[in-house]
């Protein structure tokens, strides 16, 4: 687990220590959590201009996706293919910023995520672990297993003094 450059000079660990933006990686949390809500891959929904009032008074927050192009109606699994923004956006308003940091917890997101629909986006801040970590129900047909760091602890003779037991938890089906 390498969290920095050189030990000597920095203890801080950016892997379990420090928190990044998850950007995109952060969408499949969006997507299960509507998948959990009865909304199928096959569901249409509209990637088209969207502008959203946050503060009253203020101008309104008008997203784009990375090509700065919209592709107009699609369904939920093309949208998640393509990573697109939009569509993400409105799923995850429609299903509710509870459902998508519920669904994050569950997954073992333990930072605080932010119930505004950038956080659809991925305009959260996670430790990079953990987000790591909330990938893995996808390799292992939905068991969330929490990531450690030592593997074992032997004697000189190779005996073993110490090791973890790996915790999973059923998080999707």
């Amino acid at each position: 687990l390498v969290g920095g450059r050189d030990f000597n000079d920095s203890k801080y660990n950016r892997a379990v220590q420090a928190v990044r933006q998850a950007g995109s990686t952060f969408k499949p949390v969006v997507y299960t959590a509507a998948l959990r809500a009865g909304h199928p891959w096959s569901e249409i929904v509209e990637d088209t201009p969207l502008s959203m009032e946050m503060t009253p008074g203020e101008p309104p927050w008008e997203p784009q996706n990375y090509d700065n192009r919209f592709a107009g109606p699609m369904s939920l699994k093309e949208a998640f293919y393509e990573s697109r923004n939009i569509p993400a956006i409105r799923v995850g308003e429609d299903i509710g910023p509870q459902a998508v940091v519920g669904e994050a917890a569950r997954f073992g997101i333990s930072t605080p995520v932010p119930p505004y629909p950038s956080t659809y986006i991925g305009a959260a801040s996670v430790i990079p672990i953990e987000l790591i970590a909330a990938f893995s129900p996808f390799a292992t047909l939905g068991s969330r297993t929490t990531p450690y760091a030592i593997e074992r602890v032997e004697d000189r003779r190779g005996n073993v003094l110490w090791q973890p037991r790996p915790r999973s938890e059923a998080v999707m089906d």
